[in-house]
């Protein structure tokens, strides 16, 4: 998120935000359709627990840093890709605590442990990066490359890693977790 709020200023932001029919269409898909959609799927594949939470929980997230990810991997960030996933993310810091206690019953579920992560992660590396690149453009423009590839490479390995560390527990569910993956 460092990468993208340095690639984007203020009045870029205020550009996409005057987009509203996207932006009502991503909310509407995002936080409405996407959780129906995962309860559906939890109930016509008769998931156990486990996996339900955990789709109910990614389906709740509108995964902004991820479709920043995918928009810079497809060449394709624009500013109203990276608009939309400040829009999605900032959306999700808000609902995902107020709609989690209600769709996971009778799982105990901590607001601040929701929005901590996100807050730490996303928010104040997009604060920074936006402050950089609206303060310090030419810096900004100069670090931004390097910065792309190194958040790359991290998140890249940091993929490798969670899948080593959770091998194990992948194995004992085996085809669940891989049928669950590919919903």
């Amino acid at each position: 998120m460092l990468s993208t709020g340095m690639g984007l200023t203020i009045e870029q932001i205020k550009l996409h935000l005057k987009l509203t029919r996207i932006s009502a269409a991503a909310i509407v898909f995002s936080f409405i359709l996407s959780p129906l959609l995962a309860i559906a799927l939890i109930n016509i594949f008769n998931l156990n627990a486990h996996l339900g939470t955990g789709l109910i929980i990614l389906s709740v997230v509108a995964g902004g840093e991820f479709l920043s990810r995918l928009a810079g991997v497809g060449h394709c960030g624009s500013v109203p890709t990276k608009g939309l996933a400040i829009l999605l993310m900032l959306v999700t810091i808000a609902f995902a605590p107020l709609v989690l206690p209600y769709l996971l019953q009778g799982v105990s579920v901590n607001a601040w442990e929701i929005i901590k992560p996100l807050i730490y992660s996303m928010v104040i590396p997009l604060g920074i990066g936006i402050f950089v690149r609206n303060r310090y453009a030419g810096i900004a423009i100069k670090l931004k490359p390097a910065i792309s590839v190194i958040s790359n490479i991290f998140m890249g390995l940091m993929m490798v890693l969670t899948l080593i560390l959770h091998w194990n527990l992948l194995m004992n569910f085996r085809s669940e977790v891989l049928f669950s993956a590919l919903i």
